[in-house]
């Protein structure tokens, strides 16, 4: 991503954003493009590439917590109205009243309060991996775990419990390279086994376990760069992408990045999701989801029922991939996003 398209803006609560802006060409829409965790705008370097060569407008900050936005130690900080609210700022910094909004991961959750809190200016919204989530889905997080076993057979959300410990973030920081193995395995079931049941994956960092490295990450090279300029991630080869990624978190440290996990395990999120007016909890506007059958996290059938419940216009696609398919199928995700893309109504920026 180009270090010449990168800035950086105070938004209106006094904290600094960083990220990537290229303005639309012509009469096509800007599309805002969320990250999740462990990510920062890098992620989603393939999309911004693509589109951007169509013409349409791009978007992608670091989200906060991460990269070269602000990092609150305040878990309160991180509350969704006042992301959504940032992000806005930026957009108007920007100059763009309409747009398109696509997240993943953790990303998907701001996404869905852009699509709650200013229904009026989003035109579209796509969420990759994990689906719409409806205010108040975690108010009570052992319902959510009983319900999650209940549909799969297994917790998905367990280790949510570790990352809401004081201290989750110095264990993570001290076993960094056991931590990305147990997240970025070529096998995809070490995120059921060693990553999802509560305790497994606190385990796994106490005893430096590895796994077997994704073939699109590679480890091939020393830790170096980029969380210190995630904007010069052009001069680097796939060879040095595992690389990348772990400075990212040399420099930024865990403890802003699990915020996003503390603010609901410690009730914030829900406390701030009574904001929410109950008239705007359905989208009218059109959907798009991408669910992954080997993510055995974010398991796409965990989707469907606020989907099916809030979505009134859906296209929803599933791919034989895991959790990471922006980094290791991004023209599969490309493809989809821009049919989704080119059957929306017209709108004016």
């Amino acid at each position: 991503m180009e270090q010449s398209l990168y800035k950086d803006l105070k938004v209106s609560r006094g904290l600094t954003y960083h990220y990537y802006f290229s303005p639309t060409t012509g009469t096509k829409p800007t599309i805002v493009f969320l990250h999740g965790f462990p990510s920062t705008s890098h992620d989603y370097r393939h999309q911004a590439s693509f589109f951007r060569a169509k013409g349409y407008g791009v978007l992608v900050p670091d989200l906060l917590g991460y990269g070269g936005t602000a990092k609150p130690d305040d878990p309160a900080a991180y509350v969704q109205s006042l992301i959504v609210r940032d992000i806005v700022d930026i957009l108007d910094a920007e100059g763009v009243q309409k747009f398109v909004s696509i997240g993943h991961d953790w990303g998907t959750m701001t996404n869905s309060r852009l699509g709650n809190y200013f229904p009026d200016r989003v035109i579209a919204l796509g969420f990759l991996n994990i689906g719409y989530s409806p205010p108040l889905f975690a108010a009570n997080f052992d319902a959510l775990s009983a319900a999650t076993k209940a549909a799969v057979g297994y917790e998905t959300f367990g280790y949510w419990r570790f990352f809401n410990e004081d201290d989750a973030d110095k264990l993570i920081e001290s076993h960094l390279d056991s931590f990305f193995s147990a997240g970025f395995s070529s096998d995809p079931t070490v995120r059921r086994t060693e990553f999802a049941p509560v305790g497994a994956l606190k385990a796994w960092l106490e005893a430096d376990k590895r796994a077997p490295p994704c073939t699109y990450l590679s480890d091939e090279v020393c830790i170096d760069v980029l969380w210190r300029c995630p904007s010069k991630a052009n001069a680097f080869s796939t060879l040095q992408e595992r690389a990348i990624q772990k400075e990212f978190f040399i420099k930024g440290g865990f403890k802003g990045p699990l915020n996003w996990y503390k603010v609901v395990m410690r009730g914030f999120a829900n406390a701030d999701d009574q904001l929410v007016p109950k008239a705007n909890y359905a989208i009218s506007q059109p959907v798009f989801f991408w669910g992954c059958k080997l993510d055995y996290v974010c398991r796409p059938e965990l989707a469907k029922p606020a989907l099916n419940a809030y979505a009134k216009d859906l296209t929803y696609r599933e791919f034989d991939g895991d959790h990471w398919t922006l980094l290791s199928h991004p023209d599969d995700v490309n493809r989809e996003l821009l049919a989704w893309m080119e059957k929306l109504p017209a709108q004016s920026n």
